[in-house]
């Protein structure tokens, strides 16, 4: 299966490329970007499954089967973050100069 375009991350040392939310992604996870906005320095276990929900939505678009649980034991506190920014970036949310390498597979 070839991947969608989108943006490359490492994420303990596997290399994966998180395409933009879908519109039916965003209608179903739109409201777990709200919870977000009152983020301190340390993420709520809700603000946490909110960000892995959507973070997630983009992963599977070209890692199927990958899981929510891998996703946790792929994400740390140092890559939150950029991770999250880059999912968000992708999908015209939200722009940042440093959310990663934007690639057409």
């Amino acid at each position: 299966m070839a991947l969608l375009s989108g943006v490359k991350v490492t994420l303990s040392g596997r290399e994966f490329t998180l395409p933009p939310l879908t519109l039916g992604a965003l209608k179903k996870i739109g409201d777990k970007i709200s919870i977000l906005s009152e983020m301190s320095t340390v993420p709520t276990p809700e603000q946490i499954d909110a960000m892995c929900q959507i973070i997630l939505s983009s992963v599977n678009r070209n890692y199927p089967e990958v899981t929510q649980d891998e996703l946790l034991e792929l994400i740390d506190l140092g890559n939150l973050k950029s991770v999250f920014e880059a999912v968000l970036g992708a999908s015209g949310i939200v722009r940042s100069n440093d959310v990663g390498e934007i690639v057409n597979p």
